[in-house]
């Protein structure tokens, strides 16, 4: 059982990384939080192993885009046009105000990402790939704890 999780954990070390790798290549890098975050974790429930990898509340946006609809968090955009170093064009305009009209285009048309404007997080042949792998390693480490097995018992 122990190697099944170590080959779980290099599955999800894998995807994180991926994950991370594609960010940068897709400049979804702006403060690196979200990369930061991007956790792995492995459930154990008496014997039955799962595992998922994470990250922060927007990685998803990341992924899929933001639906139009709802307004998203004000102090996000905020941040986001201070990390970037936006400049609102004239003196008149705050940059709450700046804040406020970039959270008004994505709740009336979606994220740059959702509309496909713009490359989205996708790591999914790779991950398929690392699933292939997995199941692999997995598959020889169990013929060589069989292998052990069989000749305990036949010693």
């Amino acid at each position: 059982m122990a190697d099944v999780r170590l080959r779980l954990e290099e599955l999800l070390d894998r995807v994180q990384q991926a994950y991370k790798e594609d960010q940068a290549a897709k400049g979804i890098t702006t403060t690196g939080r979200s990369a930061n975050t991007i956790t792995k974790t492995i459930n154990d429930y008496d014997g039955d192993l799962s595992g998922e990898v994470t990250g922060i509340g927007y990685f998803h946006q990341q992924r899929f885009g933001r639906h139009p609809g709802k307004f998203p968090p004000i102090q996000m955009i905020l941040d986001w046009i201070h990390a970037k170093g936006i400049k609102p064009r004239d003196a008149k305009t705050s940059e709450k105000t700046l804040a406020f009209l970039f959270a008004r285009k994505i709740a009336r048309s979606g994220t740059d990402i959702f509309q496909g404007k713009r490359p989205a997080l996708n790591i999914d042949e790779k991950i398929e790939d690392f699933v292939g792998d997995f199941k692999k390693k997995v598959k020889q480490d169990l013929r060589e704890q069989a292998k052990v097995m069989f000749k305990n018992v036949t010693a």
